[in-house]
């Protein structure tokens, strides 16, 4: 989403996001907690909204002071269970997000089009009522009052296409996302993720880390080795 995550308003809604009822509800759903014996004890039977609450008790997401990380801890007996809730709750998150996105825009295209309809009507209503007025008067052209409602339809119909072409890349990538997982390196061959402004800011500061990180390494790595280097004639003997 094209959100500034510089904002602290925005990471802080991030947070409060990961720990919703519908977020866990989704988790808990999609990991089958539910027949999970690790997660539920045999035997016992959980509504969704107590399963979500079993998994909000053991679930912590913290904003990290001084920066705009965002901490996502579970704690469980279960190593294993635990990595997969926090990857899952993560995952769910981000589609949760492609989800609503493409639901705005599925509204707007309705609109859209709930739009484009009441102009054809309306145009349709204008053109029998000049049609009857040219035939009481003959001083109004009909031509002439296309030439005024037709464009207007036309750009129209251009949003319209627009739209409609939004939602299908929206939709394909949110497949794409939904393919890749955790996955960094396809989520990074996705046009949508890598053109972004906040991924490309990441990566570039990463450069720039590296470089200073080479430059380091090149500058101290002889002091290191003359400290390190043992004298030949050393030795070792015991006694007094």
């Amino acid at each position: 989403m094209q959100e500034d995550l510089r904002s602290l308003e925005t990471l802080r809604t991030i947070v409060q996001t990961l720990k919703t009822r519908l977020l866990l509800e989704r988790v808990v759903a999609t990991n089958k907690l539910a027949s999970d014996s690790r997660f539920v004890p045999a035997g016992v039977e959980a509504t969704p909204a107590q399963l979500a609450t079993m998994l909000d008790r053991i679930v912590t997401v913290r904003l990290r002071p001084g920066t705009r990380l965002i901490d996502v801890t579970v704690e469980h007996t279960s190593l294993q269970l635990a990595a997969v809730i926090a990857n899952s709750l993560v995952q769910q998150f981000i589609r949760l997000g492609f989800e609503q996105e493409a639901a705005v825009s599925d509204v707007a295209t309705e609109n859209l089009m709930r739009e484009a309809e009441r102009l054809r009507k309306k145009l349709h209503d204008s053109e029998v009522a000049l049609q009857r007025y040219m035939e009481d008067s003959r001083s109004v052209s009909l031509q002439e009052r296309q030439d005024i409602v037709i464009p207007k339809l036309k750009d129209l119909s251009t949003k319209l296409t627009e739209a409609k072409s939004l939602r299908i890349k929206q939709e394909a990538d949110y497949r794409a996302v939904k393919e890749a997982g955790t996955n960094v390196s396809a989520l990074l061959a996705l046009s949508s993720v890598a053109n972004d402004p906040t991924v490309l800011g990441l990566q570039l500061n990463i450069s720039k880390l590296d470089g200073d990180f080479a430059t380091l390494k090149q500058r101290y790595r002889p002091s290191i080795r003359s400290i390190c280097r043992w004298p030949h004639n050393w030795r070792i003997s015991a006694g007094p």
